[in-house]
């Protein structure tokens, strides 16, 4: 087994917390999709990259290698479930802002209790 470095652990962390990030962004809509792929790909690819580094028995060609496709792979993976779920999640707000405005409306349209009435007697 590899001695991985406290310093390693920190890039790990900063990957994954990259990764839990970029869903909580993307399913709240607090940034538009490309940018935050944009940024989580650069952060996850370098994190990977200089975990690989840190670790002894990873040589520097396949830190920069790993570093690019699992990053890359990660990130789109995880892009992909963000949006998918963001996407076909049950849109329970909008069908209860559409059932109030449908409350609303109706009440508008209704006779008012205080609005004298013409009755032919």
């Amino acid at each position: 087994m590899s001695d991985v470095t406290a310093i390693g652990f920190v890039f790990l962390a900063i990957f994954f917390l990259t990764m839990i990030g970029t869903y909580i962004v993307i399913r709240r809509k607090l940034m538009r999709m490309r940018s935050v792929g944009a940024l989580a790909a650069v952060i996850n690819v370098a994190s990977l990259m200089a975990y690989g580094f840190t670790n002894d028995e990873i040589g520097d060609e396949l830190a920069i290698i790993g570093g690019f496709v699992v990053g890359l792979g990660f990130t789109g993976a995880m892009l992909t479930m963000a949006a998918f779920f963001q996407n076909n999640e049950p849109q329970a707000l909008a069908a209860y802002d559409a059932m109030v405005r449908k409350q609303k409306t109706h009440q508008a349209s209704a006779p008012t209790q205080d609005a004298p009435q013409n009755k032919q007697e």
